[in-house]
């Protein structure tokens, strides 16, 4: 499996850590996904930030094209966006009664499709094309 020992301690430490989750109850896995959404923003914020403060924004480009592109090769990178745009919100489409039950009516969670899924799309999209632009700068790969 390719695994360090390193690699597989944390991978069972991990493991451990989600079983307990688990092991406690609905309760607890609704408190941990309080705190694992924003946390998740949190690190990619930092992350994000740690590239642009080692590469100044500079070293940012929103275009992570080194060569200009025939039309072809515009084409398939239009149908490779398209396919993440969909995979993306397939998740949020597939675990809609996860997120639904705590909509307390239609109204309430259609508000939140409207602002939550847009925001959040353009902000994870934002910060992961800064985090791998930068990364391209600040390490050459």
């Amino acid at each position: 499996l390719g695994l360090s020992p390193l690699g597989w301690l944390c991978f069972a430490t991990m493991w451990l850590l989600q079983a307990m989750v688990f092991w406690h109850g609905m309760n607890a896995i609704k408190r941990f996904i309080d705190i694992a959404g924003p946390a998740v923003y949190v690190v990619m914020l930092a992350l994000a930030g740690w590239i642009v403060y080692k590469t100044g924004l500079d070293g940012i480009s929103f275009t992570l094209a080194s060569k200009s592109l025939s039309a072809g090769e515009q084409t398939w990178q239009m149908i490779t966006a398209t396919a993440l745009v969909v995979s993306y919100f397939s998740g949020p489409l597939l675990n809609f009664g996860d997120f639904s039950r705590y909509g307390k009516n239609m109204g309430e969670i259609r508000r939140g499709n409207r602002w939550g899924l847009p925001f959040n799309f353009l902000l994870f999209s934002v910060v992961t094309v800064v985090i791998v632009s930068g990364t391209q700068s600040l390490f050459g790969k």
